[in-house]
């Protein structure tokens, strides 16, 4: 608020200037001694015994009090025409404070006090009417005494005590002689001439014209002598009278008074009538002999305004009430203004004097303003009276000022003045409102508010929330609306017309106001204003020292030279005009005086806007190690992910902040202040990026760089915090090249497998094969190995529109020693990019990434961690994301409520408002590497192979040999090779379908495991020296199907010597590629098994291609027929050349053997080869068929009889026991390439099974005569026998078997009838034969005869007791009979 009270029409000012060498402090120790004294009773002022000068006196033991004001500024020299019109404005008295040691400064503290009241008045000032230096003596010497007190000093000893009382007694002394001033001042306006002068023109001053030297010409004895008056000459009438007056010796102490710095009068309320009754001739108005009787209306309003000082407010009040209608009617709008403002107060006075705020009855009897509403509401209406009658005035017309001298006050002046007695007007009834509002109504605190100047006691607090503000709305019925209204007034075009210091003063009150009513946009809006004028005085001010000190001398002692301070426009104008000085330049200091304060103001402004200017710290180099070091121990203690969760809405209108903030940029380089330019605009481009053009942003940025590289080039050292945003995204461990990449294992993976193979058919799980085609498990922690660089990616992102250059960038990390040199890095604008920093670790052990630290230019070090939050925390996070969204619109912040710390603020209150049972730590989790010791390197020098390819025949075998080279300074002393082909993943997938039968699943197996495509058998001490070679040797099976292998050679240093014993140990690998083309050659197309009795007498069974020759060689070395097979197979010939195949048999009990033949191109030979037959116990036939991978069973899906499976296990077993005895390899002529041929293809059927399978009994037919001289004879298969005579048909059975068996035998006929035409000794079914023990033979006979002629043909059946028929028993024989 303004810093004049209310009541500074009713104050007399006393102007309080050091004078000496006073310290601040002891000035404002004395100054509180004398400012203590606010009012001063009119009776404790000391008589004046002359009755011309105790006009203003009054009668002794008269009522009221004199209220004294304390500037220490006196006002400025444009002020000078308001001096008649409102002598309160200026200082009536002025007193000097000085320190007093020695009584030989006496003479030149008064020659310094003369000067100093010489500069603060000019010669034809009128004011002050009295003047006093008090010299306090320093210390308690008691050197001093009263007696050192001269006409302009008084000294008041140190030893004295309660000086205080001294004080106001001399105070009291200085209120009399300005109040005799008064009567002497009266006088002279009371003259024809001064009346002229007063109604002459807006703002009179009177002039004295000859001014007789020591004269007073306000003194009554001088009366005689009527000085000559002008209207448009200086106050000289006032100023004679201040310089020709003696104002007399000091009081003594008898007469002193107490300090009253409150209102100290008893005396009770009188009746100004009574009190004007008891003063008839002090009170009446005097008669004015000349002029009209409307002239008199601006000598009235004076006489009240004096009166009004005086503390005589009835007096006043009377002289008010008869200007007013002499005002009114001359249409004198200021001066009536004045006047109503001038009643108003003395009621105000009035009410305060009776301490219960009751206005005096008569004094609104005399106004004529009596009604039942509040006091402070008519006093209200008549000060907005006031101010619509100051906004009514206008300056006199140039035609009427006559006077040749009138320049001196043109109508810009009376401009100026008018605008500010309106601005005045309107603040003072401001304050007479908020007095009212802010005290709860009208009453002594109200009325206190009034008479001291700022804000009422009620704001007296920092924030005043707005139910109070509410309450007092209610209570007072008076709202902030209205007073807002009323400050209103004083803002308007009228304000440019006030000179600068005016124009600060009334718009610093109007920021204050709207500050105390709660309109902070309003109060920022006039900030703003407020801002602008002080920018243009200071840069006004600091251009004007600048033109000064470039027209003064260099002072280098260098003649002739001018040095201009700083390059500016004067300088390109001294250029054109040739005028330019010697080549030395000199740089003024830098005068920042009062930069603080105005960018205080600035970042109040802009907060209230909801813009942040500070938001990027300015910091001292020695306290940002402090900072880091704080920062550590605040991320130690954890740092929960809800901190993360901005909110999404921001206050304020972008637009209008952009304004702002460009004002805030504008006034700081203005300034210059270039650390504010730097905070300011790099404040700006982190807050409001997004709302920023790319000019705007491009702007911002070189404007900071300038101002901090300006900052630094002047010596300071303070650097700015990182405001770049975060400029990290992610970070991630670069995963090692798979050459260099350690794997784990633990120490049991040292010793040889049991059975590697079935991983390949179950997935692979093997540690030390790796594939690529599988999902990988990812694992916890990266690992490292120790003494070598791990490269770690950061995907930064840079949002502004201008290129962002990060002076260094580098890993934080803890845990470990991890070295990694920080580099510098360049963002395109609003995009991302990847950087790839790399660092070694030194040690073993666990390495925490925690995150980056980035240094911008000229800014501090900023560490970003970037945690790994678990799921619990994600969830957390999210949800606390998703209450925020859903505050976002419901909840309605008022006003500046709405602004991001406050609602921040309660939207944590309000989410957070219910507090967790059980409370936690959330220990933020980052990312970890494991160091693993130092690893050997090996890389391949050279192979066998040409750019890594190979092509063979299918069943072709070559050998791979790879030379490997330790390249490190570690030994190696585990080596294992894995392999890896294109035909592993087929059959895995097939059999991970689940598709095939168990035989399809069981030869899938089969080929993984028994016919790999790479194979290597290399042992297990496998020891190589730093820098040695090492061979290895891999041998290559041609397999169709397979396009490509890789080589899997995993090394490592696991038995290094240690102190504690190892649980894991790590290997690298080596990938080694290679590209394979199979081509098929030779197919086996069918198979076929056939008894080997089949082919007796003639070789038609086997083909057209064998001759009697070839089937005699073929049958060499079988000794039995009947325990012997043929097997053949159709082998064809798909490629262009003519392959050699050869057929091996290795048969238990027999010989090896083996068939070769030559399959030219596109041919198709039969391989036949005799196989002795065999047969297998029912224990293994029974055995489910068997699974090669961890599966447990395989399920058939086709639904078989138990008979049908049993059938079909017998088959597999049989192939299984045939498939180990045949083998089948093929040569190529002429190169000699060889390889095997496959017969896993070939599939066996139920007649081979029965050809191939040896029967447990041998039988053998025969049917002989009854005579046994008689031998029957035989034709082809039969044999030849009479009809009707007797036979015998004889079995001869052999067990082959190796187990004992008991059974039976039965002849079946071919055809039920021939048993009509046999007669059988006995019964030919279920002959018993027996047990027969293995090896052993049994024969039995029955006799038959055969009644007519045919043939007759029988099968032998056995039957095993209990078990049935047994299987595979073939044997038949066929009788002719015929007659004689």
């Amino acid at each position: 608020m303004d810093g004049t009270p209310f009541a500074s029409l009713a104050q007399i000012r006393i102007l309080l200037i050091p004078i000496g060498n006073i310290s601040n402090e002891a000035f404002e120790q004395w100054a509180s001694i004398i400012r203590s004294f606010e009012h001063i009773r009119l009776d404790e002022i000391p008589p004046e015994t002359r009755e011309e000068k105790n006009r203003f006196l009054g009668p002794p033991l008269l009522a009221g009090n004199l209220h004294l004001s304390y500037p220490t500024h006196p006002p400025p020299e444009w002020h000078a025409p308001l001096a008649l019109f409102r002598p309160s404005h200026f200082p009536l008295g002025v007193i000097g404070i000085a320190e007093y040691s020695d009584e030989a400064i006496m003479d030149t503290m008064s020659t310094e006090f003369k000067a100093t009241i010489s500069e603060y008045f000019p010669a034809g000032s009128p004011f002050p009417f009295a003047t006093k230096c008090y010299a306090f003596e320093s210390g308690r010497s008691g050197s001093s005494s009263l007696g050192s007190t001269t006409s302009d000093i008084i000294v008041i000893p140190g030893l004295m005590g309660h000086k205080e009382v001294y004080v106001g007694t001399l105070i009291s002394q200085m209120c009399g002689d300005i109040l005799c001033y008064f009567a002497g001042m009266a006088q002279a306006l009371e003259s024809p001439a001064s009346l002229e002068a007063l109604n002459n023109r807006m703002f009179p001053v009177l002039a004295q014209s000859s001014v007789a030297n020591g004269t007073d010409i306000f003194d009554p004895r001088n009366r005689s002598s009527s000085p000559a008056i002008s209207a448009t000459s200086s106050f000289s009438a006032l100023s004679s009278l201040r310089e020709s007056s003696n104002m007399g010796s000091p009081p003594s102490l008898n007469g002193a008074i107490w300090p009253t710095p409150k209102r100290s009068s008893t005396v009770g309320q009188l009746n100004r009538v009574s009190m004007i009754n008891s003063r008839p001739g002090t009170a009446t108005k005097k008669t004015v002999s000349t002029g009209p009787s409307s002239s008199t209306g601006r000598l009235s309003k004076i006489m009240g305004d004096l009166y009004l000082l005086a503390g005589r407010t009835a007096d006043a009040v009377q002289w008010y009430i008869e200007s007013l209608p002499m005002l009114r009617g001359s249409h004198d709008v200021i001066w009536h203004a004045s006047a109503i403002e001038g009643m108003c107060v003395a009621e105000v006075l009035d009410a305060w004097s009776t301490g219960d705020g009751a206005v005096s009855q008569h004094s609104l009897i005399q106004s004529g303003h009596v009604s039942s509403k509040q006091p402070w509401m008519d006093i209200s209406e008549r000060l907005n009276q006031a101010v619509q009658l100051y906004a009514r005035a206008t300056p006199t017309p140039t035609s009427i000022m006559t006077s040749p001298t009138s320049s001196s006050f043109p109508p810009e002046g009376e401009l100026s003045s008018l605008s500010l007695l309106y601005s005045h007007s309107v603040l003072r009834h401001t304050n007479f409102l908020m007095a009212i509002w802010g005290d709860k109504g009208w009453g002594p605190a109200a009325l206190r508010s009034m008479l001291h100047p700022g804000r009422p006691e009620t704001f007296t607090a920092d924030l005043v929330s707005d139910a109070h503000m509410y309450r007092l709305s209610t209570v007072t019925t008076l709202n902030r609306t209205t007073i807002s209204g009323t400050i209103s007034q004083a803002h308007g075009p009228h304000i440019m017309h006030l000179q600068p210091l005016d124009r600060l003063h009334v718009l610093n009150a109007i920021a204050a106001t709207y500050s105390c009513l709660g309109f902070k946009r309003k109060e920022a809006f006039v900030l703003r204003e407020v801002l602008a004028s002080v920018m243009d005085m200071l840069i006004n001010a600091r251009e004007e020292a600048s033109r000064t000190m470039s027209n003064g001398s260099a002072g280098l002692g260098i003649t002739g030279t001018e040095l201009p301070s700083a390059p500016s426009a004067f300088d390109s104008l001294k250029r054109k005009t040739g005028s330019v000085g010697g080549n030395v330049v000199a740089r003024a200091n830098v005068n920042d005086a009062g930069n603080e304060s105005v960018l205080k103001l600035v970042r109040y402004v802009c907060g209230i806007y909801g813009v942040d200017l500070a938001k990027v710290g300015i910091v001292e180099v020695n306290e940002m190690a402090a900072a880091e070091k704080s920062d550590d121990e605040a991320e130690a203690g954890g740092a929960s992910p809800l901190d993360a969760v901005d909110d999404v809405d921001r206050f304020g209108w972008p637009d209008l902040q952009l304004g702002v903030v460009r004002e805030a940029v504008a006034i700081a380089e203005a300034l210059p202040d270039y650390p504010a330019v730097t905070q300011f605009s790099l404040s700006t481009l982190q807050a409001m990026y997004a709302d920023l053009s790319s000019i705007e942003q491009s702007y911002l940025y070189t404007t900071s760089a300038k101002a901090l590289a300006t900052t630094r080039r002047r010596g300071d050292d303070r650097r700015v915090d990182y405001w770049a945003g975060r400029p990290v995204l992610s970070l991630e461990v670069t995963t090692l090249p798979l050459v260099r990449l350690p794997i784990e294992h633990p120490m049991q993976d040292l010793e040889p497998p049991s059975s590697s193979s079935l991983n390949v058919v179950s997935g692979r799980k093997d540690p030390f094969i790796y594939n690529p085609r599988l999902k990988a498990t990812l694992a916890k922690q990266a690992l490292v190995v120790q003494h070598e660089p791990v490269d770690i990616a950061l995907t930064l992102y840079n949002p502004f529109s201008f290129d962002l250059d990060i002076q260094s960038l580098s890993i934080s990390t803890s845990g470990l020693e991890f070295r990694s040199p920080g580099i510098a890095a360049m963002i395109p604008s609003e995009s991302f990019r990847i950087v790839h920093l790399s660092g070694i670790a030194s040690e073993v052990g666990t390495l925490t990434i925690r995150g980056i630290k980035a240094q911008l230019s000229g800014g501090i070090v900023r560490e970003f961690l970037l945690p790994i939050n678990s799921n619990e925390e994600d969830a957390r996070v999210e949800k606390r994301r998703s209450a925020l969204n859903m505050e976002v619109g419901r909840i309605k912040y008022t006003g500046l409520d709405a602004r991001d710390p406050y609602r921040s603020s309660q939207k944590r209150m309000s989410i957070g408002s219910e507090k967790p049972k059980v409370a936690f730590k959330i220990t933020p989790a980052f990312l970890t590497c494991k160091v693993v010791e130092a690893q050997p390197l090996l890389k391949v020098r050279r192979s066998t192979l040409t750019h890594g390819a190979l092509t063979l025949y299918e069943g072709e075998t070559t050998i791979i040999r790879l030379a490997l080279e330790n390249v490190s300074s570690l030994p190696t002393d585990f080596l294992k090779l894995t392999f890896d082909d294109s035909t592993v993943p087929v059959a895995q997938h097939a059999l991970a379908e689940g598709d095939l039968s168990v035989e399809e699943v069981y030869e899938t197996e089969y080929d993984l495991i028994n016919r790999p495509v790479l194979t290597w058998d290399g042992g297990h001490d496998h020891h190589i020296e730093p820098g040695r070679n090492y061979g290895v040797a891999v041998t290559c099976l041609g397999k169709v199907g397979c396009s490509d292998a890789t080589i899997h050679l995993s090394y490592s240093y696991a038995r290094r010597p240690s102190e504690t014993a190892l649980e894991v140990f790590q290997t690298r690998q080596i990938v080694y590629p290679i590209d394979i083309t199979v081509y098929s050659v030779l197919n086996c197309r069918s198979m076929d098994i056939v008894p080997h009795w089949h082919m007796k007498g003639t070789g038609k069974t086997l083909g057209s291609s064998l001759n009697q020759q070839d089937v005699s060689r073929e049958l060499l070395g079988v000794v039995e027929g009947t325990d012997w097979c043929l097997f053949s197979i159709d082998v064809h010939n798909n490629h262009n050349t003519p392959f050699q195949v050869t057929i091996t048999r290795e048969a238990e009990g027999a010989t090896q053997a083996s068939t070769s033949r030559l399959t030219g191109p596109g041919t198709v030979s039969r391989m036949i080869i005799p196989l002795r037959r065999f047969s297998l116990p029912s224990e293994v036939t029974s055995q489910s068929i068997p699974t090669l991978s961890e599966r447990q069973f395989v399920v058939s899906k086709s639904k078989m009889t138990p008979s049908e499976e049993q059938a079909q296990r017998e088959i597999f077993w049989y192939r299984e026991h045939l498939l180990k005895h045949m083998m089948a390899s093929w040569v190529e002529p002429g190169s000699m390439r060889r390889g095997e041929l496959s017969l896993r293809s070939l599939r066996l059927t139920g007649a081979m099974l029965e050809a191939l399978r040896i029967t447990p009994c041998h039988v053998d037919l025969s049917l002989v005569s009854a005579d046994e001289d008689t031998k029957l004879m035989k034709r082809g298969s039969h044999y030849i026998a009479q009809a009707q005579s007797f036979l015998y048909l004889q079995a001869n059975i052999r067990n082959a078997s190796a187990s004992p068996l008991n059974l039976t035998l039965t002849y079946v006929p071919s055809n039920l009838l021939i048993l009509d035409s046999a007669l059988f000794d006995g019964s030919p079914n279920q002959i018993s034969l027996g047990t027969i023990e293995p090896s052993a033979s049994v024969q039995t006979e029955i006799g038959v005869c055969f009644v007519d002629y045919g043939i007759y043909e029988f099968k032998a059946v056995l039957d095993e007791v209990g078990k049935g028929p047994i299987p595979g028993l073939d044997v038949s024989i066929s009788i002719r009979a015929e007659g004689n």
